[in-house]
């Protein structure tokens, strides 16, 4: 790299017109330099892949198409296959080097059995090419080297930033990567480091602060690199950090339910593998943090989810009263939003209700009885629903909370 910024500089020092365009890992930081990011080719989620002519709108699954050819002339892009590549392309990240490693191997396997039996080893993949430079023969060698290059500093945050499911916000890595080798203060110059060695990616949203992301592909690498100890650490303080997001959030879910439907949407990906983390780590905390999270899933239709985790934790115990309160109430409304349970919907917000009386959390009660007066009115059983509505009334203007009454 000092030899390029030499001769560049070398090029333009006598003013003459002359322009360089270089590709680097890096930028070259020569005066003048404009730099522009070249981004991984586009792919759709396979989700949404009606037709292999819809597939082929995007550059990465034509890149694997044209590569593929070359390997076999037989193969052809169709509405049978067109899924399969586009998750293949999805897991590369739309990486070029990657596709075309892997798209060489489609003489020896169809893409659905590529898909399957490939998916934990499409780094080691060998360039069909014999005669590519050492670095690029395989997905592998090309990360490899891309890393031995940083700093034993900006190789340690790479590695904890492995962490992070997707994307994430300065102030995230701040609390979740520092210890006493690494503070927080430098923090901020290490990502900038590893952002202008491509090895972390940024997205800017009009109006919404910086978040960094690894590509999957090096995120897998990352976490290979940490030891089990290290690794343990990391989801401790990455499930610490999310906890208290959640908690903060559903503290204000009235007050500022609009920021927080938002910010929770955001970082879904993160709760999630919070979540996954948890049952493994402490069940307590795991209930906790769901508990956190329903009243989100009840108003962002996540209510297959949310049955999935709550019943199985109903299968077994609870504790301790709070939390049971809050995954009793906030399970019940996403009950409610199915006709055939309703009356279990209705059981659960009155088990609640006592929950939160129990504790003395009057602000909580009052809640719950006015979501249990809106269930018997769903119900159909507007007698019941109107003498609960007026606990819920009195509930309230006893708390002499606001933003209650």
């Amino acid at each position: 790299l000092s030899d390029c910024q030499r001769l560049v500089r070398l090029l333009i020092s006598d003013g003459a017109a002359v322009s360089v365009l270089a590709t680097s890992r890096s930028p070259l930081d020569v005066p003048g330099e404009k730099v522009f990011e070249v981004s991984t080719l586009p792919y759709i989620d396979p989700l949404y892949v009606p037709n292999a002519q819809k597939a082929l709108a995007y550059e990465a699954i034509q890149l694997f198409e044209d590569r593929a050819r070359i390997s076999d002339s037989r193969f052809e892009l169709t509405d049978g296959n067109a899924v399969q590549v586009a998750a293949i392309c999805q897991k590369l990240d739309g990486i070029a080097l990657a596709l075309e490693l892997v798209a060489s191997r489609i003489r020896y396997m169809d893409a659905g059995t590529m898909l399957e039996r490939m998916a934990h080893r499409f780094s080691k993949i060998p360039h069909p090419d014999a005669d590519v430079i050492e670095r690029q023969k395989t997905l592998q060698a090309t990360i490899d080297w891309s890393f031995k290059l940083l700093t034993y500093r900006q190789q340690m945050i790479y590695k904890r930033l492995g962490v992070f499911p997707g994307s994430f916000e300065l102030e995230a890595a701040e609390g979740i990567c520092t210890d006493k080798v690494i503070s927080r203060k430098e923090i901020l110059d290490l990502l900038s480091d590893l952002v202008d060695r491509s090895m972390v990616q940024t997205i800017r949203t009009n109006g919404e602060p910086l978040r960094y992301q690894l590509l999957e592909t090096l995120r897998e690498y990352a976490i290979a690199k940490l030891d089990e100890s290290e690794e343990d650490k990391l989801n401790k303080r990455h499930f610490k950090h999310y906890l208290s997001m959640a908690q903060k959030a559903y503290t204000e879910r009235f007050s500022a339910q609009s920021y927080w439907m938002l910010q929770l949407q955001v970082e879904h990906h993160n709760f999630l593998m919070a979540l996954t983390k948890s049952v493994y780590l402490d069940s307590e905390q795991h209930q906790s943090m769901t508990s956190y999270l329903l009243w989100f899933w009840s108003r962002s239709n996540n209510y297959g989810l949310a049955r999935d985790i709550v019943e199985k934790m109903l299968l077994g115990e609870i504790s301790p009263l709070d939390i049971r309160a809050r995954i009793y109430t906030g399970y019940a409304k996403i009950l409610g939003a199915f006709p055939d349970q309703q009356e279990r919907s209705i059981g659960m917000f009155k088990e609640a209700a006592e929950l939160w009386s129990d504790s003395g959390n009057r602000i909580e009660e009052a809640l719950t009885l006015s979501d249990l007066a809106i269930a018997y009115f769903g119900a159909l059983q507007d007698e019941s629903g109107l003498q609960i509505a007026k606990q819920a009334n009195e509930k309230a203007i006893s708390t002499g909370n606001e933003e209650v009454i």
